[in-house]
């Protein structure tokens, strides 16, 4: 599984600068792509003096994560980009 947070990052940046920095509704992953993509940032986490708020697994830079069968961001219109 690749990592998505680049992909996400990108299209986070670009659908902010797109829409008056309007937030998505939100990204859409597989199960294993939000497994992985937690994985990764737990392993950032654990080495931060500072901690995460609870539920951080649900979210992505104030985006909802939520599971589906493919991986994409859904704009603030309803818009999906997918993530590469």
């Amino acid at each position: 599984m690749s990592n998505l947070y680049t992909p996400m990052l990108q299209a986070l940046q670009a659908h902010w600068k797109a829409n008056a920095n309007a937030y998505p509704q939100k990204f859409v992953l597989t199960d294993a792509a939000l497994a992985t993509l937690n994985q990764v940032r737990k392993l950032v986490n654990d080495t931060l003096v500072t901690q995460p708020a609870p539920g951080w697994e649900s979210k992505f830079m104030g985006v909802t994560l939520a599971t589906g069968p493919t991986n994409v961001m859904v704009g603030a219109d309803g818009t999906e980009t997918p993530l590469q």
